[in-house]
């Protein structure tokens, strides 16, 4: 996809395969938030559109991954994604509520795991604008 980043070596693959899988329509345009990681528990503050909607995915870069899990808190409905596989990514479309305000809340288990997140916008319009 023309919009996950070429650097990203086969985390790229890894989401390419994973939109594709879920029927996910692919990003054109670079993320708007990226973000590196380890094992553990991360939160991840991010700032959004009000209304607008979103894509976020999550890749190992690294290491022996045995759980990555991704959940997206937008003030509207929470979106979640889970995989036990490092070959897998996790991925999330969800859309932003009446605040600027969200976050990203990764979890990832196994040997020695590096991750990358990413967010881009998902869609031309904001939720609830009409069509031209």
């Amino acid at each position: 996809p023309a919009g996950v980043p070429v650097r990203w070596g086969a985390a790229r693959a890894r989401v390419a395969r994973t939109l594709l899988e879920r029927h996910i329509p692919t990003p054109v345009s670079p993320p708007i938030y990226e973000s590196l990681g380890v094992a553990g528990l991360t939160v991840l503050p991010l700032e959004l559109e009000p209304g607008r909607c979103y894509l976020a995915a999550v890749a190992s870069l690294q290491g022996d991954i045995k759980l990555i899990a991704l959940d997206a808190i937008a003030f509207g409905p929470a979106a979640q994604s889970h995989v036990d596989d490092t070959d897998q990514a996790a991925a999330v479309t969800f859309c932003a509520g009446a605040t600027p305000r969200g976050r990203l809340e990764v979890e990832v288990h196994g040997a020695s795991p590096i991750w990358l997140a990413a967010v881009w916008p998902f869609g031309e319009r904001r939720l609830g604008e009409e069509m031209p």
